[in-house]
């Protein structure tokens, strides 16, 4: 029989050993070998002309992310394709079919004898079999929701953050401003830069209120030092949507 302190020596060492083999593993899976001819996953993306404008909002419309990678791997990729390696959604569907069958005829019984609580409670399990099925079939099994598919560039997405971003310049004062983007792509993976020239941003020039009512324009007055539009300051949509609200 081996002693304590022996007994957790030999833990440690499993798990050392176990760690080893992992980290092997991991450095032995290329992200990319699942790709087609053709194919890019989204390595990087980089965001440059920014001066004025914010950065981090302009960074949150890119619609694709690159995995989170470490060491040169993403551990949430192996844990999507290790999930996907035994997922079979062809039964999936034919299960899904099944219990769908299943729950239309014990539907048809209960409009007959809709007071059999029996029938009730089966209805209640078939939908709730129904339901876990098309979530398995959306999103694949646990190992697949707990790890995440590789990020493939898409031109179709990139062409939204475009637009997004063009719109976002626009509506905050850099009316004259352009957005051009650009792909590089080197062994199947692909650096998407983001170049934006905001040039010279509009300023509000002036503020003043009108009303026909002599009461309401009182009360524009009076609370006209809360208000969320500033002489001097860059155009926002944004702050004129939300001083309308104020107001």
């Amino acid at each position: 029989l081996l002693s304590i302190p022996s007994a957790y020596s030999e833990l440690k060492r499993s798990k050392y050993i176990l760690f080893l083999t992992l980290l092997g593993f991991c450095f032995g899976c290329s992200l990319t070998r699942t790709l087609d001819e053709g194919q890019y996953m989204v390595y990087e993306n980089n965001l440059s002309g920014i001066e004025k404008s914010n950065q981090e909002e302009l960074t949150n419309l890119i619609e694709q992310e690159p995995n989170t990678r470490f060491l040169g791997t993403s551990i949430g990729v192996l844990i999507y394709r290790f999930g996907e390696s035994f997922y079979d959604s062809a039964k999936v569907v034919q299960e899904l079919q099944t219990v769908n069958q299943e729950l239309a005829e014990v539907r048809l019984q209960i409009d007959t004898v809709s007071t059999n609580l029996r029938l009730r409670k089966k209805e209640d399990k078939l939908k709730t079999k129904a339901e876990a099925l098309q979530d398995k079939l959306e999103y694949g099994n646990a190992l697949m929701k707990t790890g995440n598919p590789l990020v493939i560039l898409d031109s179709g997405l990139i062409e939204k953050t475009y637009r997004n971003m063009q719109g976002y310049l626009v509506n905050h004062g850099f009316f004259d401003s352009k957005v051009k983007y650009s792909v590089e792509t080197k062994k199947q993976k692909a650096t998407v830069t983001y170049q934006i020239t905001e040039n010279k941003p509009y300023l509000i020039d002036s503020i003043y209120t009108r009303s026909d009512n002599p009461e309401i324009l009182k009360l524009l007055n009076q609370y006209s030092r809360n208000t969320l539009i500033k002489q001097g300051e860059i155009y926002n949509q944004d702050h004129i949507a939300a001083e309308r609200n104020r107001l």
